[in-house]
Formats: C-alpha cells, structure tokens, sequence
C-alpha cells in the first residue's frame, strides 16, 4: 500500500481514537444541574383571546394561558397562582374571583435528565380565564367610538428554589500553604453548580480562616426578569406576591439561604447560624461563611451544598380590540 495511504489513515485512526476518548468524558453528565435563568414560562395561546372581539354582547371569547416550569424545581398547584389584569371583569361579563389567583390544575413538573442523558423538557399546563367551562367573556357594553384597545397581563406568584453545589477543600494542615502534590487548594475560586432556576449562586471563593477553620464567600445572585419576593411566616405564605406598595417593599429581593457543609460547624454572616433571610440589593448579596472543623482530619475535598428558598412573580402582556 502506498506509504502516503497508510500515514493518511494512521492519521484519521487516531482522530477516531481522540474523538472516542473525548466522548467517554464528555458524555456522561458532568455537571450536576441542568442550569439555566428561567423559572416559570408564561405564554397566551393563540386566539385565546382573539385580536379583535365585539361588543354589545355579541362575541364570547376566553383568555388561555400556557404555563412551562422551564427551571429544575418542582412546583405543586397549590404553590402557582395566575391573575389577570388588565380589565374590568364586570365589564366582561366575569367576576374578580374567576379572574384572579386561580391555581393551574395540575402541578409544574420542571425540566430533568434521563438515565441516558438527555433533557426531559417540562410539560405546559394551560389556565382558562373563566375557569368553568360553560363561562366566557364578553364584552356586552356599547363603545362610543368604533374600537378600544385593551392590554391584559398574565400575572403568576409562584414558590420556587434553587440548590447549588461547590466541592471546598480540607487539609490537615490549613495554615502551611498547599504543596503543589496536595490533594487541593484549599485558597482559591472554586466551581460552583446551581439548578436552573431565576435566582443562582455564583462566584465561589474558599480561604484559610484558621488552623480549624475554612471561610467560604460566594453570592446570591437574581438572574430572571421577575421580581423576587420573601415567603414562608404566615403574613407571606407561599406563593404570596404583595401587590401594595408597602407590603411589596418590605418582602421584596428577601431570599432564605440555607448552608450545608456536611461537616463540622458553620455561622453565616447576615444568617442565624447556618440559614436565614438576606435581601438583595441590585440583585446581588453577597455571603460569607466560616466552616469550623475537627481538628482529627485528614485531606480531602468535601461537597457544599446551598439552597435558595423564595416566591417568584412574572408576568406577560397581550392586546387584542373590542370593535362596535
């Protein structure tokens, strides 16, 4: 066989060979979220209502939203509430209870991976405006011109939560600096992991505080379009969005953090030991931790997980014209 023949095929043998390589690290998962800024995906359903209806009493229509858990958290029914807003529901031939904080009729299922690997996508749960089957709306007013244009949002308060995961190092000896033949180093930025979800955590940094000691920093971060609301005390239960002015600032951008080393004690500042209220300014707070260990160790690395707790509003807008 030609000398140039075998080099050529020797040559792509060993793509084949790197490529196969590359494919047993990279196909299994190698991280333990999905990730992603979304939380729940609101969407009016084509027709539902129509561009134009008519007045005088002439035209029944409904109002149907779509509702996707695009995130990585499970939300039970009774946790989502969707409102419209936007009209009169008197004006409509409805009544305020048909119109607002109705609750879907199944729960939100978020996204998943499969045991092979790929993205199990949720499943849209859709929510009638009037609820009852026999019920529409309709707009049986006279205008006084020949056309009104109408905006209706789609207005949903959820619960909702993120995890995230860091690995942070442990050595026998904390305060010697980390031999290049150490396990891990346990002075450095390390990667952390958070769920799909709106609010994440980000930019992860471990220290030495002490001999027996470890301070972790990283930062609750609000990465969704929405808004982020306290929940939890019985003034703001789950899926709870306050909507007057001096209910919305007191619970707004206030997140529960909950840390967990796995091991030995940590206190959180701004937290009551391990867990507590913070509330975001710009959309960011930073936390900062101080692991206190056992002096009886040895090295190894060790999984931190957090976990973000908080209700979720968000909401989406359409237009359609009432005609004469």
């Amino acid at each position: 066989m030609n000398k140039k023949v075998i080099f050529s095929l020797l040559i792509i043998t060993l793509f084949v060979i790197a490529g196969c390589n590359q494919g047993d690290k990279g196909g299994t998962v190698s991280t333990p979220f999905l990730g992603g800024s979304t939380g729940v995906f609101i969407e009016f359903i084509k027709g539902n209502p129509p561009e134009q209806v008519y007045d005088g009493g002439s035209f029944d229509f409904d109002v149907l939203a779509s509702l996707r858990n695009d995130g990585e958290y499970d939300i039970s029914k009774g946790d989502i509430k969707i409102s419209l807003y936007g009209i009169r529901p008197e004006d409509f031939g409805s009544i305020l209870q048909d119109l607002t904080d109705l609750n879907p009729p199944e729960n939100l299922i978020g996204k998943s991976r499969d045991s092979e690997g790929s993205v199990i996508e949720g499943i849209p749960v859709y929510v009638k405006f009037p609820p009852n089957d026999g019920d529409h709306l309709n707009y049986a007013g006279k205008l006084v011109g020949d056309r009104k244009d109408f905006t209706i949002r789609a207005n949903v308060c959820y619960r909702y939560q993120t995890k995230a995961m860091a690995q942070y190092c442990v050595l026998k000896n904390l305060i010697d600096d980390a031999r290049e033949d150490s396990i891990c180093d346990p002075r450095q930025s390390k990667t952390i992991y958070s769920s799909g979800a709106p609010v994440q955590v980000g930019n992860f940094l471990q220290s030495v505080a002490g001999q027996d000691s470890i301070r972790i920093r990283f930062d609750v971060l609000h990465s969704g379009n929405g808004n982020v609301f306290e929940y939890g005390d019985s003034d703001s239960p789950a899926a709870t969005c306050p909507r007057d002015p001096s209910s919305r600032r007191s619970n707004e951008n206030r997140v529960f953090v909950t840390v967990d080393p796995g091991l030995g004690s940590v206190t959180c500042s701004g937290l009551q030991g391990n867990s507590g209220f913070v509330r975001l300014a710009n959309g960011k707070r930073t936390v900062i931790c101080t692991i206190t260990l056992s002096p009886d160790r040895t090295d190894f690395e060790k999984e931190l997980k957090i976990t973000l707790d908080y209700n979720y509003e968000d909401d989406k807008d359409t237009r359609f014209l009432v005609l004469s």
